[in-house]
């Protein structure tokens, strides 16, 4: 067999000295043998291992490594060596393995540097961000020297995932979502990147009507108790909607209570739409039925001891009117067309 020879004594002499060296082959019909344990794939730059396995050995016998790295002996001597690729490359490994016998084998493994891929996305609204309820849409912008395909994993920081190129999500409360995307190759080298988006707040919008009766006017007060959404935001503008082709437009103080007078009775719709600080709007909608109403009644005179019958000639434009009488002697009535017997002559002031 093959056997390496090291000389470990020598002497300066005149004459040459010839040394008789005897291999038996049978000295070695045992040698030790091994495997390396070895990724064919890894991601470049990032450290790997090469280790001794599959080990076959003489129990009584001591075990020695030499490793050899693209066919140039490493000083490493022990069962795992650590590596890297800089970048995409083949690197070759070469394992001596012998015993305090000499006798040895050799084991052979490579590995391929794979390229490690750059994960990026844009989301559609970019810094402006979203307004709670509006479709929220993210691009994978990832990119690998090899061209090669990608595996996605979106989280959306809110329990949701994803694993399309392009996820769209609509948000449910407004804050600052923290978006992660995971793209890995084909060889399992990974880049991990997080951006922020803002998902911005709705302002609340809300009024109470409160409807003015002064028999000759058709006025309400809009009682405005909206706000902007949050601490953060403010209200900008307010768009009143008081029925058809009767709109005000408020700017200067759009949380105010408003007095609207109209010229025709009928039911009327009205909407209030507020916006905030970020663009952000939203509109509530209520309704306020107006009428006039004419009181008037008439009654004759009458002898003491006779009734007298009110005619009730008053107008209620709609709703089911009520009436409330005043007889002028610390007697009243809510009938419609009440009789009144009084029994002291004289003249009386009547109210209803």
């Amino acid at each position: 067999g093959i056997r390496d020879i090291g000389v470990t004594g020598v002497q300066t002499c005149a004459l040459p000295i010839s040394y008789a060296i005897t291999i038996a082959d049978s000295a070695c019909d045992d040698p030790p043998k091994a495997t390396i344990k070895l990724n064919a794939n890894v991601c470049a730059e990032i450290p790997y291992g090469v280790t001794v396995d599959n080990i076959e050995r003489v129990s009584s016998q001591m075990l020695y490594f030499n490793w050899y790295k693209n066919g140039v002996l490493l000083p490493d001597t022990g069962r795992i060596i650590t590596d890297t690729l800089k970048i995409p490359a083949t690197n070759s490994y070469k394992l001596k393995i012998y015993d305090n016998r000499g006798c040895f084998s050799y084991a052979n493994a490579s590995v391929n540097g794979q390229p490690i891929p750059v994960a990026g996305f844009k989301a559609d609204k970019g810094a402006a961000g979203y307004c709670l309820g509006t479709i929220t849409t993210l691009t994978d912008t990832s990119r690998i020297t090899d061209n090669s395909s990608l595996v996605r994993t979106w989280l959306l920081d809110d329990g949701t995932t994803g694993t399309l190129p392009v996820v769209t999500h609509t948000y449910t409360n407004a804050a600052t979502y923290a978006i992660k995307l995971i793209t890995t190759s084909i060889y399992g080298c990974s880049d991990t990147t997080i951006h922020n988006i803002e998902v911005h707040p709705l302002p609340n919008v809300l009024f109470a009507i409160e409807t003015i009766c002064d028999h000759t006017t058709l006025c309400a007060n809009f009682i405005n108790s909206s706000d902007a959404g949050n601490s953060y935001a403010s209200v900008t503008n307010a768009k009143w909607g008081f029925g058809v082709n009767d709109t005000v437009l408020l700017i200067a103080n759009p949380l105010q209570t408003l007095n609207h007078c109209y010229t025709t009775t009928g039911s009327k719709k009205i909407s209030l739409t507020l916006s905030n600080n970020y663009g952000c709007a939203s509109t509530y909608f209520d309704s306020v039925k107006l009428s006039r109403q004419t009181v008037a009644f008439n009654a004759p005179n009458v002898c003491l001891g006779n009734k007298t019958n009110f005619n009730n000639l008053s107008i209620a434009e709609s709703g089911i009117p009520s009436y409330y009488w005043d007889f002028g002697d610390n007697t009243t009535s809510t009938e419609t067309n009440p009789q009144k017997t009084y029994t002291t002559s004289g003249s009386y002031d009547v109210t209803l």
